[in-house]
């Protein structure tokens, strides 16, 4: 009976139920029955103590009941409603995702458009060292100075070297001879050349010394 069971697992600690189900078609216990204690503790050492233990004339079997599972419950993706709000959070995802890719090209692209002017301004600046690197500064006759390349430079001082190697040793030695020599050399030069070879300063148009601004005003102060 239920009040044997409960009295034999109660000397091991406070139970709380105590159920030994029927057969319904006969009335009589099914052979096996429930106990459930208020401690885990208590359980545990009636399960010690009561398995196997011979009980008017039979041998108990006790074991911890398994929890039953749970029926499986029903997807929520199957209800249209869910299902059209996962497939809208789907599109969402990928249009972001396609935006993301679309500023990664435009990105990469500003990128690749920025090293391709770097190159050229490299090239350019490599352009200017070169050039820079080859040029000189020459002094014209009036006096001034002019940035020439070191081939328009080279073609004077070649010219000037033939020219003096026609004089004679006093005419290489008179200072005014040398440098009316020059002033010739570089007013023929400049006729050949004149963007080359001309007098920037001030009076950009003067073609040799008398017509640079500053042989002018020193013959001005001479009057």
């Amino acid at each position: 009976s239920e009040e044997a069971v409960r009295s034999l697992f109660e000397k091991y600690g406070r139970v709380v139920s105590c159920a030994l189900p029927k057969d319904y078609s006969t009335g009589r216990h099914r052979q096996f029955g429930f106990i459930t204690f208020h401690s885990e503790s208590d359980a545990e050492k009636a399960l010690l103590r009561t398995d196997y233990k011979e009980f008017f004339g039979k041998n108990l079997r006790v074991k911890f009941a398994s929890k039953q599972k749970s029926p499986p419950r029903r997807s929520r993706s199957s209800s249209p409603r869910r299902r059209k709000t996962a497939e809208s959070e789907l599109r969402d995802k990928i249009e972001e995702l396609q935006k993301s890719k679309n500023d990664m090209i435009r990105e990469n692209e500003e990128l690749r458009h920025a090293i391709n002017d770097y190159k050229s301004r490299k090239e350019e600046l490599k352009k200017e060292l070169e050039t820079y690197k080859s040029q000189s500064v020459a002094f014209m006759p009036c006096g001034h100075q002019k940035v020439l390349s070191a081939k328009d430079k080279q073609l004077i001082e070649n010219a000037l070297e033939t020219a003096l190697g026609k004089l004679t040793l006093e005419e290489k030695a008179n200072e005014g001879v040398i440098n009316q020599l020059k002033a010739r050399i570089y007013t023929e030069m400049q006729s050949k050349f004149p963007d080359t070879y001309r007098c920037t300063e001030k009076v950009k148009t003067h073609r040799h010394t008398k017509e640079c601004w500053q042989v002018q005003k020193l013959l001005k102060k001479s009057k």
